[in-house]
């Protein structure tokens, strides 16, 4: 895979993928496992159960460890910057608007009706990783708890 494509699918990921570290790996493993079968199931998991092991973000950690596994050292630079980046700006614009317009009704229901919007997106998202990943019963528990 070259750099640029890499660079392309984190970006979509990271621009695309609101709700959290579930809705990212979700995203992920939809993309790079299910659709274009880049990376392989057990990789897949191998980088989920990395950035659970690691500090910092899951999906950051996970999406360093995918991209190194594609593309080594330069890869996970890539898919690093590729994920974050556009959250960072996201957060950027949207502090920006929230501090100038934030008392204004309209803009401040706005921010309210994001809330579930954001919980839906993120149980869609664990939905489809449980399926995957959730075998048994005891699996079951320990990923709800």
């Amino acid at each position: 895979m070259r750099l640029t494509t890499l660079a392309a699918r984190f970006l979509r990921i990271g621009a695309t993928g609101f709700g959290g570290p579930l809705a990212l790996m979700g995203l992920m493993q939809n993309l790079l496992v299910e659709k274009t079968k880049e990376v392989e199931a057990e990789h897949f998991a191998e980088g989920v159960a990395l950035g659970q092991i690691l500090p910092g973000p899951v999906a950051v950690s996970c999406a360093t460890h995918l991209g190194y596994r594609l593309r080594g050292v330069l890869g996970a630079v890539v898919s690093t910057g590729g994920i974050v980046l556009p959250a960072f700006l996201l957060m950027l614009v949207i502090t920006h608007l929230y501090m100038h317009y934030g008392t204004v009704p309209q803009v401040a229901g706005f921010f309210r009706g994001v809330g579930p919007a954001v919980v839906a997106v993120i149980l869609a998202a664990a939905r489809r990783l449980g399926k995957k990943f959730v075998v048994d019963y005891g699996s079951g528990v320990i990923a709800a708890v």
